[in-house]
């Protein structure tokens, strides 16, 4: 529920794959599935980037989390419909289905 209230700050985390996935998959014992990606290295350069200037913008303005509308899922979404538009989903909105959005 604090979620929906500005309770958390965004944070970016830097990790590789590796670490990102053994700790989901190894501490939690969470199920994990990976997605490949196709995309040429302009736009990845690109995406990366993006996400460096937003954790940078969050050493001076504060941003906070949002359950619905600013999430791990939607916040991605953001930085990737800036460099290239796409189709608004429901499915983004709805934590846990953006690998099938993705996919389709």
């Amino acid at each position: 529920m604090g979620g929906f209230f500005r309770k958390y700050e965004v944070i970016v985390v830097a990790s590789d794959e590796k670490d990102i996935i053994y700790t989901r998959s190894n501490v939690r014992k969470e199920e994990v599935y990976i997605y490949p990606i196709k995309s040429d290295k302009v736009y990845t350069k690109s995406l990366f980037l993006s996400y460096l200037n937003l954790a940078k913008s969050l050493k001076t303005q504060l941003k906070c989390y949002n359950t619905l509308l600013y999430n791990c899922t939607t916040a991605i979404y953001q930085l990737a419909n800036k460099l290239q538009p796409m189709p608004m989903d429901y499915r983004i909105l709805a934590l846990g289905y953006s690998p099938n959005y993705l996919y389709d």
